[in-house]
């Protein structure tokens, strides 16, 4: 096993996890409190793979931030043991709401009554819950079935899947996902089987020629700010018109929300609440004409 490995320290390192996860970069990340360091990893089984992965990220890295004098990236050969016991020690069940619990596949835990558990598989290196935007989505979700009677659901920009599996187990029925990345298509295919979640409509689909049909009682997306300003029309176009229909949007710090709330509310949407999570903001959002 071949590792990339990236290191910074954590004021970089929280800007950097974000664009990772929101860009399609699949990498796990750990945060040393104690050292004040963040570690990004991406495992390959062969080590040309790795190394060709490592050139292309460096550049899109250097190209984003604009300097490489924060955070250092290389190759190393890692034992599947020793990247199965990092695995171990770093990622741990974690209750994210009121009724989601998101866990590894390896760790049991005592879990109450009325909570929902998403099971994610280790070697799915994206899309843990972990992030500030992922745990903002879940917590959204959570409230909207919990205020709603939400039948259907729909995940643009899927990633790992975990947003539409927490969806399902808290009582929606017509799921859709869909991602333009093929290898996070599989992932939340395999994310789905895991957790025993069928019936999800999970396509290969770019937002510019989007094919997947709307309505949608609650439409949720996790992308750069900038994505969620060019694709506007293309996602507020997927939710229903129902006076309980729901859009939640993140991925954006918060020096960018306003120009992605302006986006929206020139579609005739308006916030009805937001959560802001360290420098993140996720807000929710609903048809202008059904505001009280």
């Amino acid at each position: 096993m071949y590792v990339v490995r990236i290191e910074t320290d954590l004021g970089f390192g929280r800007m950097l996890e974000a664009w990772l996860e929101l860009s399609g970069a699949d990498m796990v990340a750990w945060h040393g409190l104690d050292s004040d360091t963040a570690v990004f990893e991406k495992f390959f089984p062969a080590g040309e793979d790795a190394s060709s992965a490592a050139e292309i990220l460096e550049e899109q890295i250097k190209d984003w931030s604009g300097s490489k004098d924060v955070w250092s990236l290389k190759v190393a050969f890692m034992a599947d043991k020793d990247w199965q016991e990092s695995w171990k020690e770093h990622f741990h069940a974690e209750q994210v709401s009121d009724h989601i619990m998101v866990k590894p596949s390896w760790e049991s835990v005592c879990v109450p009554s009325e909570v929902q558990v998403v099971d994610i598989d280790p070697g799915m290196s994206f899309g843990t819950g972990r992030h500030a935007t992922t745990r903002s989505c879940l917590r959204f979700i959570d409230e909207l079935c919990s205020r709603f009677d939400v039948a259907s659901f729909c995940d643009v920009g899927c990633g790992s899947g975990i947003l539409t599996v927490a969806a399902a187990k808290l009582g929606c029925t017509d799921l859709a996902a869909f991602d333009n990345d093929p290898v996070a298509v599989e992932v939340a295919r395999r994310t789905f089987e895991r957790n025993e979640v069928e019936g999800v409509s999970l396509t290969l689909e770019e937002l510019p020629t989007l094919k997947t049909p709307g309505p949608f009682d609650i439409v949720v997306t996790n992308m750069l700010s900038h994505l969620l300003v060019t694709h506007a029309t293309a996602v507020a176009g997927l939710l229903g018109e129902r006076a309980d229909s729901r859009l939640v949007l993140s991925g954006a710090l918060d020096t960018q929300y306003d120009g992605v709330k302006a986006a929206y509310s020139a579609l005739g949407l308006t916030e009805e609440s937001r959560l802001q999570d360290g420098e993140w903001v996720t807000g929710c959002f609903m048809h202008l004409q059904t505001y009280p």
